[in-house]
C-alpha cells in the first residue's frame, strides 16, 4: 500500500510540473507576440509658386486731346477760282507733350472792328476742298511735339441777289471743344457769312 502511495505521489508531481511548464510556455509565447505600431509621418506637399507672366503691350490708342494752350493756329494764303475760295488753317503743337485733334473746329468771323460777325458754319467731310487731304471722313490726328495738322475752309465770294459785294472779315476766332477761341488774322469775304470747314487732317 505504501508503495502505491509513493507511485501516486510521483505521478501527481510530474503532472503538476507539466502543467506549470505548459502555463509558463503559453505565457512566454503570449508575451512574445507584441504588436508593433509604426507612426507614419504626414506627407507634406509643397505647391510650386505660381508663375508670373509679365507682358508689355504697345497700343496705338488716341493721345490726350490737345488743349488750346498747346496749339498755335495760323492761316495760310487764300486761293481759288470761279467764286470759291479756300483758306488753310495750320494747327501746330507748340506744347511739351504729344496730343490729338479730332473733327472740325468752330469758326467765327471777326469784323474789322474786332466784333463778331454773323457766321454760318457748314461741315463737309468728303468733297469739294482744294487739298485732297481734306476730302475724307473725320479721324483722330495725333500730333508729336512740333507736329502740325490742317483744316481747310471754303467760302463763296459771289454776291447773292441784289448785293454788289460781300462783307469783309479781317479775322477768325477758332476753337476745338474745350478751347478758349484763338484769334487768327486773315482777310476773307464770305458771302452771307457762310464758311465750310473740313475735318482736321495731317
Amino acid at each position: 500500500m505504501k508503495r502505491w502511495l509513493v507511485v501516486l505521489g510521483v505521478l501527481l508531481g510530474v503532472a503538476a510540473a507539466g502543467f506549470g511548464g505548459f502555463a509558463l510556455g503559453h505565457h512566454q509565447r503570449a508575451a512574445a507576440s507584441t504588436t508593433t505600431s509604426t507612426t507614419v509621418s504626414p506627407t507634406t506637399t509643397t505647391a510650386a509658386a505660381p508663375t508670373t507672366s509679365s507682358s508689355t503691350s504697345t497700343t496705338t490708342a488716341s493721345l490726350v486731346r490737345c488743349g488750346a494752350g498747346a496749339i498755335t493756329v495760323t492761316a495760310g494764303q487764300g486761293q481759288g477760282a470761279a467764286g470759291t475760295i479756300s483758306v488753310p488753317l495750320q494747327f501746330a503743337n507748340t506744347g511739351s507733350t504729344p496730343c490729338s485733334l479730332f473733327g472740325s473746329p468752330t469758326v467765327t468771323l471777326l469784323a474789322p472792328s474786332g466784333q463778331v460777325a454773323p457766321t454760318t458754319v457748314q461741315v463737309r467731310s468728303t468733297t469739294g476742298f482744294a487739298d485732297a487731304g481734306a476730302n475724307h471722313a473725320a479721324a483722330v490726328v495725333n500730333l508729336a511735339v512740333g507736329g502740325t495738322a490742317q483744316v481747310d475752309l471754303r467760302y463763296s465770294d459771289v454776291p447773292v441777289g441784289s448785293a454788289r459785294s460781300c462783307p469783309t472779315a479781317t479775322g477768325l476766332a477758332v476753337a476745338f471743344p474745350g478751347w478758349v477761341p484763338q484769334q487768327v488774322t486773315v482777310t476773307t469775304t464770305p458771302c452771307g457769312g457762310v464758311i465750310v470747314t473740313s475735318p482736321v487732317f495731317s
